[in-house]
């Protein structure tokens, strides 16, 4: 991990953090500033591709639907 001073986010200060998994410890940086918190799990899953949504797909178009839907009274 770099060991740079300065956050990626915002610019702010950055400091050493301990983070604790189930049964291990790692460390990472903790921006004071804007609270952005780094380290190699996050920068891992940071680099992997993005998974495309389901709702991306352009057959589903949820928002563009004229049908009109009345709620009745709750019983």
């Amino acid at each position: 991990m770099e060991t740079g001073t300065s956050c990626t986010r915002c610019g702010g200060f950055i400091i050493p953090e301990a983070f604790r998994d189930i049964d291990s410890y790692s460390v990472g940086w903790h921006c004071l500033l804007c609270g952005e918190v780094v380290d190699q799990v996050i920068l891992q899953n940071r680099a992997r591709p993005l998974i495309p949504s389901p709702m991306d797909e352009e057959s589903i178009d949820w928002q563009s639907s004229e049908e009109e839907y009345e709620l009745g009274a709750m019983t």
